[in-house]
């Protein structure tokens, strides 16, 4: 006997219903403490680090639902109002993390004095929006660290890879730009993770501005 299939309706509800749980967990984390932090933290992550991505993929799955007849029924319609809260708050997630710079910004200038700000930090270039636009549509990593990463494994220690840096810059910067540098320091709680994994969105960025990043690998726990 075949297994009756659920009306598209019913489907489109329960996806969306896991689309805006997903939402919420990116928004506030479900748990922080426990084996369900750890469950919480990576789907939590990656939406809050691409908010325009999970709108993208949920807007898709609805699409494909509304073609199927989704909204025949109450379900449908309500599958519909749960993915249009989850788009607002993923594109309020976007907002607020384009405002951040203005908010370091005012960091800076209400606890450092105005003109040490001024005369220390490189001019920042104009903004790219046709590479802005392109980094979104490929996503934050795609092809940072071989655009960037000039001097990559370099050792400054004895622990082998673990004592290994990359240095990031442009590969215009003049030898004696004197540029400031970011010495980024990897996270994973002392016992996971490496410098080919994070902030390099960030390193980017700086780089563009005329900074030079240097990233790190460390000894771990065992």
């Amino acid at each position: 006997m075949r297994r009756k299939l659920p009306d598209p309706g019913t489907a489109f509800l329960a996806s969306a219903a896991v689309g805006a749980l997903n939402t919420a967990n990116a928004r506030q984390p479900l748990s922080r403490t426990g084996r369900l932090s750890v469950l919480s933290f990576f789907p939590g992550w990656l939406t809050s680090e691409m908010p325009l991505h999970a709108i993208g993929w949920q807007v898709a799955a609805t699409a494909g639902f509304l073609r199927k007849g989704a909204l025949r029924t109450p379900a449908g319609w309500a599958g519909l109002a749960l993915s249009a809260w989850s788009w607002r708050e993923l594109a309020d997630i976007w907002r607020e993390g384009t405002r951040a710079g203005d908010v370091y910004e005012q960091a800076l200038r209400r606890d450092l004095d105005a003109e040490l700000v001024e005369g220390t930090l490189p001019a920042a270039q104009p903004r790219k929006d046709v590479l802005v636009r392109t980094r979104l549509a490929r996503g934050p990593l795609m092809g940072l660290r071989k655009r960037y990463a000039h001097h990559v494994g370099l050792p400054y220690g004895d622990a082998g890879r673990r004592n290994t840096l990359d240095i990031w810059s442009t590969p215009d910067l003049p030898h004696d730009a004197k540029a400031p540098v970011l010495l980024q320091v990897h996270g994973g709680a002392w016992i996971i993770g490496n410098k080919e994994q994070q902030a390099m969105p960030l390193m980017a960025h700086m780089a563009d501005d005329g900074w030079v990043c240097v990233s790190i690998n460390y000894r771990l726990s065992p």
